[in-house]
């Protein structure tokens, strides 16, 4: 994949890639949203409730996924939340989704949430989402620039192949 994006290979090719056709760096594949938590989100433990944040992290993906692909992506999978932390009530809750993996007509997300809490001021992540979508037809390839970026894509590319893996098993039943 890097040397898709290089055209020699000395040093200088780390800083000048090119990006090769029928892409999207992986930089350009963002969205981020902020709100603020009410209490009508809480739950028994009066934190933020686990589906209102699901439901958030889901909807910004599918955002994200109808401005990337240009099409409407239909949800194939949640395969993996990790909840870390409970989020205050009153905190700020920011959101990043990243295409983080594609293939064919395949889209694998990452979504990111943080918490600002506006009594303490510290702000930390929270959850973390895996989140695999399908589109009609096939889907601009993404491509990472950084090494953070590479391991999102092997991370997310194991996510997306785990998915896949589940849904033929449950195809076969």
């Amino acid at each position: 994949m890097y040397l898709r994006t290089t055209k020699t290979m000395d040093i200088s090719s780390i800083r000048n890639r090119d990006l090769p056709a029928g892409c999207v760096w992986m930089s350009k594949a963002v969205m981020d949203n902020v709100m603020f938590t009410h209490p009508e989100d809480r739950n028994i433990q009066n934190t933020v409730f686990g589906g209102f944040i699901m439901r958030q992290a889901t909807e910004l993906s599918a955002i994200l996924g109808y401005k990337y692909s240009r099409q409407r992506p239909i949800l194939k999978s949640i395969s993996d939340i990790n909840f870390q932390k409970p989020i205050s009530i009153g905190s700020l809750l920011q959101m990043h989704a990243y295409v983080v993996f594609t293939e064919e007509n395949y889209l694998q997300f990452i979504v990111i949430a943080t918490a600002y809490d506006t009594k303490t001021f510290i702000t930390q992540q929270t959850n973390t989402f895996h989140i695999t979508y399908r589109t009609a037809e096939k889907v601009p390839e993404v491509i990472p620039s950084t090494y953070h970026q590479t391991m999102m894509f092997v991370d997310g590319r194991r996510h997306f192949l785990g998915a896949l893996k589940k849904e033929s098993m449950h195809q076969e039943k």
